[in-house]
């Protein structure tokens, strides 16, 4: 079988590659890296700044529900009856566990987390596009 092969590869000719292909390659895959960066560049920075007005909003609504659950009446109590705190100290957490407003700081949570992944996604697509545009040929 191995004969077969080499009878059959044998018998084709040479062929010459064109002397600029490769760069016309290389030249065609810089491009499209840079085009994808671009576009990656144009979405994460759209995302980022969605991301950072949202937070604004979401911010005062955290504080705002903190405020109306008692949360910060509940806490000022270690300042003034320490003594009290410390002796109903598992009454004491399980209060403020109750009016701390978990869902409005879980969405404060996602939306600043939202904000610093999409940074860091369009600073690296900025790092890229920056650094292939400036590659000597």
């Amino acid at each position: 079988m191995s004969k077969e092969f080499n009878h059959l590869f044998g018998s084709l000719e040479k062929q010459e590659i064109p002397p600029g292909l490769y760069n016309d390659i290389v030249f065609k895959l810089e491009k499209a890296r840079i085009k994808k960066g671009r576009t990656g560049l144009l979405i994460q920075g759209i995302l980022s700044l969605v991301s950072l007005v949202a937070i604004f909003p979401v911010f005062l609504n955290v504080v705002e529900r903190f405020s109306q659950s008692g949360f910060f009446q509940y806490l000022s109590l270690i300042f003034t009856d320490g003594e009290i705190v410390l002796s109903n100290w598992k009454i004491f957490v399980s209060s403020l566990l109750e009016s701390a407003p978990f869902y409005e700081v879980t969405i404060l949570l996602i939306a600043i987390f939202v904000l610093l992944e999409s940074l860091k996604f369009a600073f690296r697509n900025l790092k890229m596009i920056q650094y292939r545009a400036y590659q000597p040929n």
